[in-house]
């Protein structure tokens, strides 16, 4: 019967979170809750790139950001596409790595027409472990992740999803 109470007592905790939740999206703006949408559909397209293709298939390295001769977006496009991917990933359907979220947030930056951007790599070594850490870096500065946390990690390289919608050009 105790069981039978506590799952009773989540699920309605569970109900009760949501609701909260749901009614803080209402109270979005409608651009804002367009990204957060935006950039749920793209998390979930990233997530099922990284199940589906075969290990090694998901990122190109050594690869930039760009939309050729298009104007650049104003420098808050960035912050508010981070923003969008920071809160999907934390409130979404799904919850990503770190990967998953940078790849996502890349490609829509690139979509959005913003130069620069750059998916790192990074490794840092636990005891005898090594532990790596991916994140989005926009002309040096982390977007949508602790700049803190990030210095922990030792940069490897730059990543891309591979076949990405993009107009980005290899790097030798």
């Amino acid at each position: 019967m105790r069981t039978g109470r506590r799952i009773a007592g989540r699920a309605r905790r569970r109900i009760r979170v949501a609701a909260h939740l749901a009614r803080r999206l209402l109270t979005l703006p409608l651009p804002e809750l367009w990204r957060l949408v935006v950039a749920q559909c793209e998390i979930i397209r990233v997530q099922w790139l990284a199940r589906t293709k075969p290990a090694g298939a998901l990122v190109a390295f050594g690869q930039l950001s760009g939309r050729g001769d298009a104007p650049e977006p104003p420098p808050e496009v960035a912050t508010q596409w981070a923003r969008a991917v920071a809160r999907a990933s934390q409130y979404g359907l799904v919850r990503p790595l770190c990967l998953v979220r940078s790849l996502a947030l890349h490609s829509l930056l690139v979509r959005a027409g913003v130069r620069g951007s750059r998916v790192r790599v990074g490794v840092r070594r636990v005891g005898e472990n090594f532990t790596a850490h991916a994140w989005v870096e926009l002309n040096g500065t982390v977007l949508a992740d602790e700049p803190g946390y990030v210095r922990q990690y030792s940069p490897l390289t730059d990543a891309t999803i591979v076949g990405a919608l993009s107009a980005t050009k290899p790097t030798r």
